[in-house]
């Protein structure tokens, strides 16, 4: 297992940094409305589902919706509380297809993080930060999770299971861990697409 532990996480450098030195420097007309808007813009469009998790997803859809009716759903990049409810507040992880909120989004940025000496990311790929880091062991994958977010989201088993794994893949290149997580996410897309089609209908 490789391991790294990235510095503070204050130094992290990503394109969010210059997108925000861009924002800043335009004028308040439409075009720094449309940067704004393109750097929030979700990627819900663009989820791509295994034929496995697609059974899941189907098999499970009642407990899901049980799971989302009767719980307060939160980031699962920050873990702060979020009305699933909402349309505009509800926004998808470019890479891992999981729920986050507006503010995880925007910080994401496109995920263009700096990298080690040996080629691997300095932060973490679910919430962006620095830390001490699990490494994809996987041929030409350079992504790190760390401790904090896999025990946070997935428990305390699949920590010490990624800790002790030879050759361990992570969540970018095996989504099995994480099929729970994107199923309720794609249950929340469902419901909202539900209600807003219902919306329309009740408006012509």
């Amino acid at each position: 297992m490789h391991f790294l532990f990235a510095g503070d996480d204050s130094e992290q450098t990503t394109d969010e940094d210059s997108e925000e030195s861009a924002e800043n420097s335009e004028s308040d007309g439409g075009s720094s409305q449309s940067s704004k808007k393109a750097k929030v813009k979700d990627a819900a469009e663009d989820i791509d589902y295994s034929k496995a998790e697609t059974k899941y997803y189907r098999k499970n859809m009642n407990a899901l919706q049980t799971k989302l009716e009767g719980s307060v759903m939160k980031c699962t990049s920050c873990y702060e509380q979020v009305n699933h409810h909402i349309r505009s507040l509800v926004f998808t992880h470019p890479v891992l297809g999981v729920f986050i909120c507006k503010k995880c989004r925007k910080y994401y940025g496109k995920g263009k993080f700096c990298k080690d000496r040996e080629g691997y990311d300095e932060y973490c790929r679910l919430c962006a930060e620095g830390g001490d880091l699990l490494c994809c062991e996987q041929e030409d994958c350079f992504n790190g999770f760390c401790k904090r977010c896999v025990k946070r989201t997935m428990g305390r088993a699949e920590l010490k299971s990624a800790e002790s794994t030879e050759g361990w893949a992570c969540y970018v290149c095996n989504h099995e861990p994480m099929m729970e997580l994107r199923a309720l996410h794609r249950h929340i897309l469902s419901n909202l697409k539900n209600s807003e089609e219902e919306d329309a209908n009740l408006s012509r």
